[in-house]
């Protein structure tokens, strides 16, 4: 039977609120804003990272013959304490 136009289809309706506008306004807006700010920082940050590095040249080579002497130290530590702890065994 036909009960007449079928109305189980999806229909698009041109008509919107304005409240519906406005809020998508608003969050477009605040979107743009936030993301500027977000990328602003992110310059600002950089550039005074390019300006620490400029100012530091070789900062990177001394830490690393830094890093190269502590290893050592430690490797001289650790063989200190294992013969403390030989000559503390041979006592008891």
């Amino acid at each position: 039977m036909d009960d007449g136009p079928h109305t189980d289809h999806w229909v698009y309706d041109r008509r919107l609120p304005i409240a519906t506008l406005l809020a998508i306004a608003i969050q477009t807006i605040t979107f743009i804003a936030v993301a500027s700010a977000y990328v602003g920082s992110n310059e600002v940050r950089m550039r005074n990272l390019e300006a620490a590095m400029a100012l530091a040249p070789g900062v990177s080579e001394r830490l690393a013959r830094v890093e190269t002497k502590q290893d050592g130290a430690q490797d001289k530590l650790d063989r200190i304490e294992s013969k403390l702890d030989r000559l503390v065994e041979r006592r008891h």
